[in-house]
């Protein structure tokens, strides 16, 4: 009765929409009664919530021990797979058997892949309720508007997989950004560069795509743009990198609805949503860097180049340590550290990272460090100039201010490695 009181009205489009919309409130009813039924978790990942944290997320945390169960996809047994994910063969299986959607890669769980299953009218890549690759907004194939399952374009997602982090940039003990306030700055950089290298792999035609680099830019078919990006406020409380480049259609706004550097200005006041740019992504545009500073970076290559990565990866963690919501007093610079592969670490020494480089960096950059002659220690103090450009930037300056008063603090005496 209300297909035909709505549906039946509505183009083509729109009917599709909304009966997809339909089924995927009717699997999260599903998949919530599942877990409510059955508090099984097999979940073994260190930093794992306990069972009354994750009942109380959205669906009682039914999207969270899926993508756990992606994680230990090999460890886990095929039975307490199910058990966890009860809806598996919807979300990750082109076939209704196997989880081939699935594949890991180092630390990484990459959700999505190139083929697709025509006879079982299934894409490879995983759908999004946000994304349209060819059959209408979060949809599997249809035949008749994408002939073999071939999608147009391409949606990835990329986890964690040897432990759980709940989100990119907010929570206190489990994100992104609390590895970096831990100065576990080379795993961080490890992971995401490890994150974006994986979901790289699985788009189909990389070398066409640019990145998207315009505010509001989405990577749709029109745009031949990639965007890889981080929802800052997560609609899965699991971390989650999204890789979305050249697709048929993205929904946008009016609330946080994009898959690239979109922005919202019903968000504009709001320091906890990045001021309205509620994306993380490893290309932004330039325009964000004059109200958000550290932000607005992009890499200079294109994404199929081999540089990409870890200018990408780079830019991110800069990124993380701007939008840190338990920011310490000084949190430094990390944009260049993927110009060495030697760096000194000490994690016991509040509030600044405690990096430098071994070594002067491949570029024209500088750096001032600060030897403590009480701990014998080399802490990094700030980053003189970007990675290019010819000016000290206004970040660098002010990470000079904040840190001087604890250079002197520590007795220490300015080197330059420069």
């Amino acid at each position: 009765v209300l297909y035909r009181a709505v549906c039946v009205r509505m183009p083509p489009w729109d009917r599709l929409a909304v009966i997809m919309g339909t089924l995927a409130l009717a699997y999260s009813a599903f998949s919530a009664i599942a877990v409510l039924a059955d508090p099984f978790d097999a979940c073994e990942l260190p930093g794992w919530p306990d069972p009354s944290t994750i009942a109380s997320l959205p669906r009682s945390g039914a999207a969270e021990r899926c993508f756990c169960a992606y994680a230990q996809l090999g460890s886990m047994r095929m039975r307490d797979f199910s058990k966890q994910c009860p809806l598996w063969p919807h979300f990750v299986s082109t076939d209704g058997a196997h989880p081939n959607r699935v594949s890991h890669h180092r630390s990484v769980a990459v959700l999505g892949k190139v083929e697709g299953n025509a006879s079982a009218g299934r894409y490879g890549y995983v759908g999004d309720w946000a994304t349209d690759i060819g059959s209408g907004f979060g949809a599997e194939c249809n035949t008749t508007l994408s002939p073999e399952c071939s999608p147009i374009g391409a949606h990835v997602l990329a986890i964690p997989r040897r432990r759980y982090l709940r989100d990119c940039c907010h929570d206190e003990h489990h994100s992104l950004a609390a590895m970096l306030r831990a100065a576990e700055v080379t795993e961080l950089c490890s992971l995401l560069a490890e994150m974006l290298e994986a979901s790289l792999a699985k788009v189909a035609q990389l070398e066409q795509y640019r990145s998207c680099s315009e505010q509001d830019e989405d990577p749709t078919e029109q745009t031949k743009c990639l965007a890889q990006c981080f929802h800052i406020v997560p609609d899965v409380y699991y971390a989650h990198l999204h890789t979305t480049a050249g697709v048929l259609r993205i929904r946008d706004g009016p609330l946080n609805a994009g898959l690239g550097p979109n922005y919202n200005a019903s968000d504009a006041n709001n320091p906890s949503n990045a001021f309205g740019r509620y994306n993380l992504c490893a290309c932004e545009p330039t325009s964000w860097a004059i109200e958000a500073p550290g932000r607005g970076s992009c890499p200079r290559v294109t994404p199929s180049d081999a540089a990409y990565v870890r200018q990408a990866e780079s830019l991110c963690a800069e990124t993380l340590r701007e939008l840190q919501v338990y920011r310490p007093p000084a949190v430094l610079s990390v944009r260049w550290l993927y110009q060495t592969e030697s760096i000194m670490m000490s994690r016991d020494s509040a509030p600044a990272l405690q990096l430098c480089h071994r070594r002067r960096p491949r570029t024209e950059s500088h750096a001032a460090c600060v030897e403590d002659g009480t701990r014998g220690r080399i802490v990094l103090a700030h980053t003189i100039r970007e990675m290019t450009g010819n000016h000290a930037s206004p970040m660098a300056m002010r990470v000079r201010h904040v840190v001087a008063p604890s250079m002197q603090q520590a007795g220490g005496r300015e080197l330059s490695i420069g």
